[in-house]
């Protein structure tokens, strides 16, 4: 689980990211994200929807693979934004590896 402080909660995060914010993709994730100099730490949440995914099983583990991958890389994760994730269904097709290189790959382009 997320640590408290790096999760994105208030319903106007969300709608400021979805209307306003910038937007990376690659095959595997699409990324919202807004910059926010007042932040100590980035905030993140996941998001699938049942576009993406019919079955919640599938949403589920969309959305634990994704938690993993932020978990697991939070210190090296860009810091001062918030970030919507949005996970694509490639990933419950393809390894973790893959997966967390195509990840941090598409964050460094947030860095720039």
């Amino acid at each position: 689980m997320l640590p408290k402080n790096s999760r994105l909660t208030l319903p106007s995060d969300f709608y400021k990211l979805k209307k306003f914010g910038k937007r990376v993709s690659n095959k595997y994730f699409s990324i919202a994200f807004l910059k926010d100099s007042f932040l100590e730490k980035a905030q993140y949440s996941v998001i699938v929807s049942k576009a993406i995914a019919k079955k919640s099983t599938q949403r589920n583990k969309l959305k634990r693979v994704s938690r993993a991958l932020i978990i697991k890389n939070l210190s090296v994760l860009p810091q001062n934004i918030k970030c919507l994730v949005f996970p694509k269904t490639n990933i419950l097709t393809t390894k973790n590896k893959i997966i967390e290189v195509e990840f941090l790959d598409l964050l460094s382009q947030i860095e720039k």
